[in-house]
């Protein structure tokens, strides 16, 4: 399972970039029970889909061949 997933100094990523699954504590109403798995024992919540957005097709590749590495 993918928590979070660091990356710097690959392809067009010159600065650190995190990607994580950890859900916030920003906005409870929003379908939460839908959207968010409870782990009690380990005190985390995760988001159970996420989707990257950018704006260059070159970006996302490079997120996909990173996930293969």
């Amino acid at each position: 399972m993918l928590i979070e997933f660091k990356v710097k100094n690959f392809g067009p990523f010159r600065d650190e970039n995190l990607f994580s699954m950890v859900a916030s504590n920003y906005d409870k109403t929003t379908l939460e029970e839908d959207n968010v798995a409870k782990f009690e024992k380990f005190d985390l919540r995760l988001l159970k889909s996420a989707a990257v957005l950018e704006v260059m097709l070159r970006a996302k590749l490079n997120y996909l061949m990173l996930s293969h590495l």
